[in-house]
Order: structure tokens, then sequence, then C-alpha cells
């Protein structure tokens, strides 16, 4: 497939982009070599193909959910190597006077 000077300045002006003389030739070749491509994409048979659903057995890897309780714990354990507590929260030192 190919693509003229007009498309490419077309398309440059779109993305309001400034191209030079040489530019347009280059992104002429260019343009004209990616819609190649896509002409032999065209060309797949893809009729007689079953859907890909899911290449493998893959199971999750996230972590359950943990129990409310186990995670009031779990902070209560955490403050309790803080050396200063403030109203539940960790008291350090202050960063602005």
């Amino acid at each position: 497939m190919s693509i003229n000077q007009d498309d490419i300045m077309h398309i440059a002006n779109l993305a309001r982009i400034g191209l030079s003389k040489e530019d347009v030739s280059n992104l002429q070749v260019e343009m004209a070599n990616i819609l190649e491509h896509f002409e032999v994409l065209k060309n797949i048979e893809v009729n007689k193909k079953e859907p890909l659903i899911q290449s493998d057995e893959i199971q999750s890897v996230t972590r359950e959910d943990l129990n409310n309780n186990t995670l009031s714990n779990m902070n209560s354990s955490m403050l309790s190597n803080a050396p200063e507590l403030q109203e539940g929260f960790i008291k350090i030192q202050s960063v602005f006077e």
C-alpha cells in the first residue's frame, strides 16, 4: 500500500508537527512499510480458529483476606515497639518548627 506526500503532510498538520521535505520523504517510506505489515495481517485466516480464552491454568497469587482481629493484633504488636505513643499513633520528633 502506498501513501503519498499529501497524506503525510495532512497527518503532520493534524498532529501539529512541522516537517521538512526530507522528513516527508523519509516518513513516506516508513509509513508505507508499516502499512504493508497491516496488509499481511489482513490476509490471516482467523475464522476457523477457536478464541483463546486462557493459555494456561493460572491461579491467583494474591493472599487471602486477613481477619480484622488478626490485623488489630498485628497493629498492637507493632505499636508496642514504638518508643512513644500519643492517642494510638506513634509520636515522633517535630519536623517543622
